[in-house]
This record gives C-alpha cells, sequence and structure tokens, in this order.
C-alpha cells in the first residue's frame, strides 16, 4: 500500500506543480498581453502626434510658399508698372527733346515760321551753340569737314551745313 500511497502523493504533486505552472503561465501571459497593449497604444499615440506634427508643418510650408509666391507677384506686378512708368516718361522726354531739337535747327536756320514757347533743354542750347558756333556770318562752314548743301527752289533758297558729332565737339 505504501507504494500507491506513494503514487498518489506523487500524483498529487505533480497535480500541484503543475497547477502552480499553469497559474505561472498565465500571470506571465497575461502580463505580457498588458505590456503589449500598453506599449501599441503607446506607438500608436506618438503615430497619431507625429502625423499631427507632420501634417501642421506641411500647412505651414505651404502658407509659407503661398505668402512668398504672393510676395514675389506684388513686387513682379510693381517692377512691371515702375518699367513702364519709366518708359513713358522716357519717350516723353525722349519726344520733347526731339521737338525741341527740330524747333532749334528750324529757328538757326531761319526755317521756323511759329515761335515755340517749349522751354529748351541744356543739352539743346549746347546743340544750337555748336551749330551756330560751324556757321560763320556768310555761312560758310567753319569746319573742313563740313559738308555745305544747297536747295534751289522757284519758292525758296535753303544752305543746310551738316558736320558730325565728333566735329561739334571741337
Amino acid at each position: 500500500m505504501a507504494s500507491t500511497q506513494q503514487t498518489q502523493e506523487m500524483n498529487q504533486q505533480a497535480q500541484e506543480i503543475s497547477h502552480k505552472a499553469n497559474q505561472q503561465t498565465q500571470e506571465i501571459s497575461h502580463k505580457a498581453n498588458e505590456k503589449t497593449q500598453e506599449i501599441s497604444h503607446k506607438v500608436n499615440e506618438q503615430t497619431k502626434e507625429i502625423s499631427h506634427k507632420a501634417n501642421d508643418a506641411a500647412t505651414q510650408a505651404q502658407e509659407k510658399s503661398e505668402g512668398v509666391m504672393a510676395q514675389v507677384s506684388t513686387a513682379a506686378s510693381g517692377t512691371a508698372q515702375q518699367a513702364t512708368q519709366i518708359l513713358q516718361q522716357t519717350g516723353e522726354q525722349v519726344k520733347s527733346l526731339a521737338t525741341g531739337a527740330a524747333d532749334v535747327v528750324k529757328n538757326t536756320l531761319g526755317l521756323n515760321t511759329t515761335p515755340t514757347d517749349a522751354p529748351v533743354s541744356r543739352e539743346l542750347a549746347d546743340v544750337t551753340a555748336a551749330v551756330a558756333d560751324s556757321v560763320t556770318p556768310d555761312n560758310a562752314p567753319s569746319n573742313p569737314d563740313a559738308t555745305t548743301t544747297t536747295t534751289s527752289n522757284p519758292t525758296e533758297s535753303t544752305t543746310a551745313t551738316t558736320t558730325s558729332p565728333e566735329n561739334l565737339k571741337n
């Protein structure tokens, strides 16, 4: 009987050990599941946070890009307007200068029948002085490189003296 009793005790001890092992396995498995869920939750939270920050950064970058593009567009528009104004002013100045020069030449040659009220610029005054200096009292060229052309017309006679710009500087 002793051997049956020993066998029963051994079976009981084996069952207790098995039961303790099952309990420990379940506890370890439960703790592992809790840790896995906790880590998974943290990873999900961090992923959401990173995604949110990336979206914010992308939105800020787009807003800055749009702002810069608006500034560039405004600057380009302003520059184009300034260029247009400068070109218009320059065109008006050239037109005025050409009209004044034509009037000065006509006055110098005695061809202008209408007096001009337009102001003569410093450049036109210099041209007038140069033209006047190049013509002597008898309308002969004072510059040997100058060319004199006389046109005879039954109604009018014209004499014009032309000289190169380099000769006017002398």
